[in-house]
């Protein structure tokens, strides 16, 4: 399941790009202020760096992709291991 995931996210640009991970924390920042609790939170320092949809975030959003693609395929690995 996981590496199936991980594989379908290395295969989407969508994701890649680093544009799904700019676009969740851009969300998230906008909806913060909306409601009544804080459900959401997002540190300031990655909210001003990936949350503004610029080239800039994305370029710094596409080492995180890429890290959670990584992660996402090495997870079975790391439950066989005890």
């Amino acid at each position: 399941m996981y590496v199936n995931s991980a594989w379908i996210k290395a295969r989407s640009p969508h994701i890649r790009s680093g544009l799904r991970v700019a676009q969740c924390i851009e969300a998230g920042a906008a909806a913060r202020p909306l409601l009544p609790r804080r459900e959401y939170f997002y540190p300031t320092r990655p909210v001003r760096l990936l949350g503004s949809g610029t080239p800039h975030a994305l370029r710094a959003g596409r080492p995180m992709s890429t890290l959670v693609i990584a992660i996402e395929a090495l997870l079975p690995v790391g439950l066989l291991v005890p």
